[in-house]
């Protein structure tokens, strides 16, 4: 699933061409709209006035590991 957040006559144009950009995005579903909200683990690309949002993007799991891993990378080694 894609979906965009921009100007409601953007989103009629890319509405109208939800079954091309599907394709190209290689996604089931498209739908844009000024009220589109951000799904917590959606990729964001921004062009414009236009938020698009790729869904499922992000493994949630992956990321808090990732937080560990960077946190632990800086603490200072104990001292004997």
């Amino acid at each position: 699933m894609v979906s965009a957040k921009c100007q409601p006559e953007t989103a009629d144009i890319l509405n109208r061409n939800a079954d091309l950009i599907g394709q190209s995005a290689v996604a089931r579903d498209f739908q844009a709209g000024p009220d589109t909200a951000k799904p917590a683990n959606a990729a964001v690309a921004i062009a414009d006035t236009v938020e698009v949002y790729i869904h499922q993007a992000i493994d949630p799991r992956r990321n808090e590991r990732s937080s560990k891993n960077r946190s632990n990378r800086w603490k200072r080694p104990k001292r004997r």
